[in-house]
Formats: C-alpha cells, structure tokens, sequence
C-alpha cells in the first residue's frame, strides 16, 4: 500500500500526497538538460524543499511549471517560478475556498471573500497594487498569465501581464455579472 491519496500535476511533472502528510515528487528533474538551474526545475525535483514536504502537507496545486503544498501555516513551493506569499498564513489550509492557476501563477480564494496570489510577479503572482482591493471576491478566473477577480458589488479587479488581460481597456467598475475566461 502506497498510501497515496491524491495525485497533483502539471505540464512536465507528478506531485503526490500522501495519507501521512508527506509529499513525493517526479518527472524530469529539468526539461532542458540544465539541472543545476533552479529556473528550469519544472516541479520534478523537490529536493530543496523535502524536509518541508515530509509531513503535513493538507493539499497541492499546480501551475505549468511547478507547485505549492499547502500546510496549516505554510505554503511551500517549489520548481521554476515559484516565489512563497509574504502574508499571514495562520490556519491558512482552513481557509481555503478554491485555488486557481496561470502558466506561471497560483491563487487562492479565501472562505473570508479575500484572494492573494505567488509566481511570476508580471504572470498573475503578483497582486501586490491591488492587494488592499482583493477583498469581497465572488469568484476568480485565469487566464494563462493574468487572473480576474469578480467581486461582490460587480466589479472586476485584473492583475498579470496586460497581453492575457490583467490590464483591461474596459471600465469594469461596475454592472458585471459574469466573466468567461480563456487562454488570451
């Protein structure tokens, strides 16, 4: 018995929890044959987090090109594009609505209406502007560099790299009552 609960993936690589709270990992250790680069880690090789992922680990998401184990106070993350949210994370895994994803970004809806994201900062993981804004979320949707934030008064917040639409032309101050996203 392997004891194996849920299998998470991304493009290159497989990340696995098990019952025990830990985390095993596999796929190429590097896509382009640069192994020692930490840039081309495309989430196969956990090693310089492995103390980290053996045990208590609650849940894993995934973005193309690496991963985020969730803890009750900790995110870790690993593989390329990856940088760790400088926020308070107390209870953090008990507040978790829903995580979304770009190629290079993920982020997490919050049970208390707010939303925060990590990655590539000009891909979605930065929300840094808008961070103070991200508060009553009804929903938020992806593309494969930005991601959009439905609030609860119809507005939208947009935040990622402005050719995947975080930086719309639009007014979306108002009066929206659906979004529908793509890959652009």
């Amino acid at each position: 018995n392997s004891g194996v609960v849920s299998i998470t993936n991304n493009k290159h690589s497989f990340a696995a929890l098990k019952n025990d709270g830990s985390v095993i990992t596999w796929g190429p250790l590097d896509i382009s044959n640069l192994a020692n680069d930490a840039s081309h880690n495309k989430g196969g090789n956990s090693s310089s987090v492995a103390l980290d992922l053996s045990e208590g680990v609650q849940s894993i998401s995934s973005h193309e090109y690496g991963f985020s184990a969730i803890k009750e106070s900790d995110i870790i993350s690993w593989g390329a594009y990856n940088n760790a949210p400088s926020i308070n994370l107390e209870n953090i895994s008990n507040d978790i609505q829903k995580t979304y994803t770009t190629k290079f970004a993920i982020a997490i809806l919050k049970k208390n209406k707010t939303a925060f994201s990590w990655g590539s900062q000009s891909m979605g993981g930065g929300t840094f502007p808008i961070t103070d804004q991200l508060t009553d979320i009804k929903e938020v949707f992806s593309t494969d560099g930005a991601f959009a934030a439905l609030k609860e008064n119809g507005s939208v917040l947009t935040w990622g790299h402005s050719f995947y639409g975080g930086e719309p032309t639009d007014d979306l101050s108002s009066n929206i009552k659906e979004i529908t996203a793509n890959h652009y």
